[in-house]
């Protein structure tokens, strides 16, 4: 596998996954040759020089995108600037997003018509580009990579961040003045979806931008799907920085309210967006439509445990605590483990782990592989127990990476809570973890202070 060296691109030590180095191609010819044009994304093990154009990528860095060619027209047809004219964004504003317009095979009538085109920017290259043509079908460019619409726009030059559920929502917000605002790549889950995590990876590579500003506003529509997407990001972002938006009566998002009521009203909407409850301070007025679920529909259950005996006693819920006690060597750990794959299976839970009991980490992948496959991982004196292939390592080690991840401190730190979660809280916002498990509570280092 080639590596960057043999592109002549100098890392010169640097870490991260965005890093700005000489370009090789460009450098040595311009007057200001000290300029670190080229931009290495070490993720994708892709680059871009912003001075000459000079692009590429390493093969076998893992997923790999393709870079959609795209040139901006300079004058949109009347029809597509009288359109955005009806919904109360001016061509000035389409002008500076660089929207296109043009033609492009649609899946959804298969066919090539003639589209509105969003360019997704991305440290000042497109890296992917959505197709909306005039029946309201979508598409996006052929495995491109999945970011923020908008993603340079959090330039940190504003201390809030207003996040929306669609481009024209962005532009809406961007015609009115605000410059910090973005859109999530794909719209809201629907709201019986079961298994939506994949949908929010695009926030890995806005994990930087995302974590220096104070407020995030969550403007995304006002039904169903919306509500759920809201509930996802306040939950990976950390609600104690989230906000939420409440539209007119007759409005579901940000560009029906700019449309109809103009730019006052979705001025205000910003202004008085109200954060979310904080942990520890509530009304009851916050927990209404939860006490009239409750009288309508009884008491919500969670995820059955796989046990039926223990179902009619015992469901888990996001958000709730268990505690599992018993006296050494009664099977605790094997009962976690066992609950943890059940709803791993059944309700495509994800879960982050410290488990000192089970260290070092392989042992646990071995007992976990056990109650996966239901054979032994060595060969075993007992008839009837086979011993488990060793083709199913590698089949059964992808199947917990994309559904548990270890936490395990440096061994020369001690095991606080405050490091357990801190490292919980980057799988939730990296993976969307849906629970922590620790086990033993007496192996963490009970440091309270005073």
């Amino acid at each position: 596998m080639k590596t960057y060296e043999d592109y002549k691109i100098n890392l010169e030590g640097k870490t991260g996954s965005q890093i700005r180095v000489l370009c090789p191609e460009c450098s040595g010819e311009r007057k200001k040759n000290n300029l670190k044009e080229l931009a290495v994304n070490t993720t994708l093990g892709t680059w871009f020089c912003h001075h000459c154009g000079w692009k590429g990528g390493l093969v076998g860095t893992g997923k790999t995108y393709k870079i959609p060619e795209y040139t901006a027209k300079t004058k949109l047809p009347a029809k597509v600037i009288s359109y955005f004219k009806e919904r109360g964004i001016s061509e000035l504003t389409l002008e500076s997003n660089k929207i296109g317009y043009g033609p492009v095979w649609m899946p959804a009538v298969n066919k090539e018509v003639n589209a509105i085109q969003f360019p997704f920017y991305k440290n000042g290259v497109v890296i992917n580009i959505k197709y909306r043509d005039g029946q309201k079908n979508f598409r996006q460019a052929k495995d491109a990579e999945k970011c923020f619409y908008g993603f340079d726009n959090m330039s940190g030059t504003s201390k809030v961040l207003i996040i929306t559920e669609g481009e024209i929502d962005t532009l809406s917000f961007l015609e009115i003045g605000f410059t910090d605002v973005v859109s999530i790549p794909d719209g809201a889950p629907p709201a019986n979806a079961n298994n939506y995590t994949t949908k929010f990876d695009f926030l890995k590579s806005a994990e930087e931008k995302i974590s220096k500003y104070k407020r995030v506003i969550l403007a995304v529509d006002s039904d169903s799907s919306g509500k759920r997407a809201e509930e996802e990001l306040a939950r990976r972002i950390g609600c104690e920085r989230c906000y939420k938006v409440k539209y007119p009566d007759d409005c579901k998002d940000a560009n029906e309210t700019l449309k109809k009521h103009g730019r006052k009203v979705l001025k205000d909407v910003i202004e008085n967006a109200k954060a979310f409850p904080i942990s520890g301070l509530f009304t009851a007025t916050d927990f209404i439509n939860r006490v009239e679920a409750i009288y309508d529909n009884g008491i919500e259950r969670g995820s059955m445990t796989g046990w039926s005996g223990l179902d009619k006693f015992y469901t888990v819920k996001c958000g709730e605590l268990t505690v599992i006690t018993g006296i050494p060597g009664s099977g605790k750990s094997n009962f976690l483990d066992s609950l943890m794959l059940n709803l791993i299976e059944s309700g495509n839970w994800k879960f982050g782990v410290f488990s000192p009991e089970n260290w070092p980490i392989e042992r646990h992948i071995q007992t976990l592989s056990e109650k996966i496959t239901g054979d032994c991982f060595f060969e075993s004196y007992y008839r009837g127990y086979e011993r488990m292939d060793r083709s199913m390592i590698a089949k059964i080690s992808k199947h917990l990476d994309e559904n548990i991840y270890f936490i395990q401190p440096p061994e020369d730190e001690e095991p606080t809570i405050d490091k357990i979660m801190n490292l919980a809280k980057i799988a939730l916002f990296r993976n969307g973890i849906n629970a922590l498990i620790i086990d033993p509570w007496n192996e963490v280092s009970h440091d309270f202070g005073n």
